[in-house]
């Protein structure tokens, strides 16, 4: 990486928006064991492959609907109260404060934008020091429609006053390059090793991202137009 040259970010600043599970936060495998215990309690027997392949990466409604759950609500708020208490553990990826202290310095705004609850991941970020290295933290809590809805992506922008067309949004997800790049940002795709298991990266390109890293040493790069 080049040096950082500080820069003080002004109304128009771009921005660089970056999902949490899977993409700051080495969690997806906490969601599947969340998953597991929720449906255990329903009488719905479940390996964590089985967990990962058939309700993993879709919305709650097509599990309940498909395992025929009699309160979603229950199940919704039990898997909810297990994410919580299972992120207490939950390490960051390589490179994530050093990169987003990089990009602050050279004067783009940062924002976590997550469909998991600002609740849950707020914690995490205080835990390892990094939360002054967010403007914002768009939550579950904070749209009406989550990605890959724009919806979320936009409220990032709109908080931050960054415009979308000089702005990144960065997930694990088809669901994080959708939401992206219907706002119109540049998008980029994280697939590590450790993510393939619960995002395959045929999925991933599916979608179309800008672009596709597997380590956080290889976005600077990218954003400051050096690749």
């Amino acid at each position: 990486m080049s040096p950082a040259v500080h820069s003080t970010p002004t109304s128009s600043s771009p921005a660089v928006l970056f999902d949490f599970d899977g993409t700051v936060g080495r969690s997806l495998h906490l969601w599947t064991e969340a998953m597991r215990i929720a449906l255990a309690h329903h009488e719905i027997e479940m390996s964590h492959d089985e967990v990962i392949e058939y309700c993993f990466n879709r919305p709650f409604e097509q599990t309940i609907e498909r395992y025929n759950i009699p309160c979603s609500k229950t199940f919704r708020d039990m898997i909810w109260k297990e994410v919580a208490e299972l992120m207490h553990g939950v390490e960051l990826f390589q490179g994530v404060q050093e990169v987003v202290s990089l990009l602050r310095s050279e004067g783009y705004r940062t924002a976590i934008v997550t469909n998991s609850r600002r609740s849950v991941v707020s914690p995490v970020l205080d835990r390892h020091g990094i939360s002054s290295l967010f403007d914002t933290v768009i939550g579950e809590e904070d749209v009406r429609s989550p990605k890959p809805d724009p919806e979320p992506v936009l409220r990032a922008l709109e908080e931050l006053r960054s415009p979308p067309e000089h702005s990144w949004m960065i997930g694990d997800s088809d669901a994080d390059i959708f939401a992206g790049k219907n706002a119109g940002t540049t998008t980029i795709g994280f697939a590590p090793n450790d993510n393939l298991k619960y995002s395959p990266l045929h999925r991933l390109k599916d979608a179309d991202p800008h672009h596709i890293i597997d380590t956080y040493q290889d976005l600077p790069g990218i954003i400051f137009g050096r690749e």
